[in-house]
């Protein structure tokens, strides 16, 4: 950290952040594919008994995203198809975006570490140079200082960066394909209250 200069203090901060926020997606999106299917397989068999009022305090006793985008539809059952379906899009295009919550600041870290890095780099050289003003180049211990600091902070900004991108990747996909997961469960829903349409 000493060799690497001031900008290793960011530097440092970085992957602290970016581990906090890899955690809060994890806890998040844990589970969320499978929760899915549970809740509309049982809203499936409580229909299969022509219930619809059982699947509505069935789906008020649920909390979540799948539950908000099920009650929506049956609220509107009044309205037909055209009505249910317009009240499932509405919760959804306002409940999904959650899914996508600092998954840009993943993104943005990863960018930020090798420019970090590069920052690095040049105010190693440019203290490289102002050395090599002072005392000329006779000895290589004064010139290592600066070298160091430019080279520590540039890999350390790449080793940041590499694994917060792949990470940021992998939680991107899998956000993609909970998303996916609801919009074709919602979707079964509607075709199951519909079949007529």
């Amino acid at each position: 950290v000493k060799a690497g200069g001031p900008v290793m203090i960011p530097l440092i901060l970085l992957p602290i952040w970016a581990l906090i926020l890899v955690l809060l997606k994890l806890a998040q999106f844990a589970g969320k594919r499978s929760s899915y299917r549970r809740l509309f397989c049982e809203i499936d068999r409580i229909l299969n008994g022509q219930d619809a009022e059982g699947v509505r305090a069935f789906l008020q006793k649920k909390k979540g995203i799948a539950a908000r985008v099920s009650m929506a539809c049956l609220k509107k059952n009044i309205e037909g198809r055209k009505g249910a379906e317009a009240a499932m899009k509405e919760e959804l295009m306002r409940s999904v975006p959650a899914f996508g919550s600092h998954l840009n600041t993943l993104a943005v870290i990863a960018a930020v570490a090798p420019l970090l890095g590069l920052l690095g780099t040049v105010t190693g050289m440019i203290s490289l140079f102002e050395v090599i003003t002072r005392f000329g180049t006779g000895d290589p211990k004064i010139l290592a200082g600066g070298i160091s600091e430019a080279l520590i902070t540039t890999e350390v900004g790449l080793i940041i960066a590499i694994p917060v991108l792949l990470v940021h990747n992998f939680l991107r996909n899998k956000k993609n394909r909970i998303t996916a997961e609801l919009q074709v469960l919602s979707l079964s829903l509607l075709n199951r209250i519909y079949p007529e349409a």
